[in-house]
């Protein structure tokens, strides 16, 4: 279910080669610096690929009725999360770069998604701005 989603709905992501035969679920509990912060994630699956690094695919399974204008922060943090769990279950030896990450959103409402997908334009600065 998970390859056919990624190839009806990303077709771009299978030019990287991935590798849905050794595809693994990875967990979603996140924990926080400080004591008893504890986040649960959607569904995560760690994709090899064919030539190059793992890709980590990042299902979140929103099921509500209208676009949520925030979106996109709440993607970034999710992802910052996962990457703080790779880095602190010791699977990057230090100086290699964090794995890539394809964050999908599922919106089921009946309306079309108005709301930004990243979060460029949630950000005050002039355009143009070198900031």
């Amino acid at each position: 279910m998970v390859e056919q989603l990624v190839r009806d709905f990303v077709p771009d992501a299978m030019a990287v080669g991935l590798d849905f035969a050794r595809m693994a679920r990875v967990s979603a509990k996140f924990h926080g610096h400080r004591v008893g912060t504890r986040r649960d994630g959607d569904v995560i699956w760690r994709l090899p690929t064919q030539t190059g690094p793992d890709v980590y695919l990042y299902l979140l399974l929103e099921f509500q009725s209208t676009p949520d204008w925030w979106m996109a922060v709440r993607a970034q943090v999710y992802e910052g999360l996962l990457w703080q769990h790779i880095i602190a279950e010791h699977r990057l030896r230090l100086g290699a770069p964090l794995p890539p990450v394809l964050l999908m959103v599922l919106y089921n409402g009946a309306r079309p998604w108005t709301a930004p997908t990243d979060t460029t334009g949630l950000i005050g600065l002039p355009e143009g701005s070198r900031l």
